[in-house]
C-alpha cells in the first residue's frame, strides 16, 4: 500500500444512478483504491471528457459503483484513441499547464464493464475532479490501494 500526503480534508460523493451514491473522505488514515491513466486521458476522465476507461481485463464487480481515484502517469500516451485531436491538444495543454503528472488528480465511478474485441469498456457513471491534487504519488499497475497521511514521512 503506497502512503500519500495530503493536508486538506476533502468529502467525496458521487452518483451513481438513481437514489444511491458512492462516497470517499479524504483524510489522515483514510485507504481508497486507484487505477494508473496516462495523461491527457487520466484528466478526460475526471472532467467527464471520457466516457469509457478501456482495458484488457474486467473491472472487479466489488468495485463497480464505487469510487476509485484517478492517478495521472508520469508519461503522455502519444497513441490518440477515441477522442478528437483538439480535445486531445487542448486537455494536454492543461495538463501541462498545472504539472499533473505523478499524483492523483479526481475519482470516478465506473459502472458495469462491457466486452469488447480487445478487452472491457468501463463506462464511467460520475466523475469529480480533486480542488487540489495529491502530488508525488509514484502508482502502480491494475487497482492499488493508498493510505492519506497529513504529515511527510520524509
Amino acid at each position: 500500500m503506497e502512503k500519500v500526503t495530503y493536508n486538506k480534508m476533502q468529502v467525496l460523493m458521487l452518483d451513481t444512478g438513481p437514489g444511491s451514491q458512492a462516497f470517499s473522505v479524504i483524510e489522515d488514515g483514510a485507504v481508497g483504491k486507484a487505477i494508473t491513466v496516462k495523461q491527457p486521458y487520466a484528466s478526460m476522465l475526471v472532467t467527464g471528457k471520457k466516457k469509457f476507461e478501456y482495458r484488457s481485463w474486467k473491472l472487479q464487480d466489488d468495485l463497480t459503483d464505487s469510487v476509485i481515484f484517478i492517478h495521472a502517469g508520469k508519461s503522455v500516451l502519444k497513441e490518440r484513441v477515441n477522442v478528437t485531436d483538439e480535445l486531445y491538444v487542448r486537455t494536454l495543454e492543461d495538463v501541462n499547464e498545472e504539472d499533473l503528472y505523478g499524483c492523483i488528480i479526481g475519482c470516478v465511478a465506473f459502472g458495469k464493464p462491457e466486452k469488447t474485441l480487445r478487452g472491457y469498456a468501463w463506462p464511467v457513471k460520475s466523475f469529480r475532479k480533486l480542488d487540489e491534487p495529491i502530488r508525488n504519488v509514484k502508482g502502480h499497475l491494475g487497482i492499488w490501494e493508498f493510505m492519506v497521511s497529513k504529515e511527510s514521512d520524509k
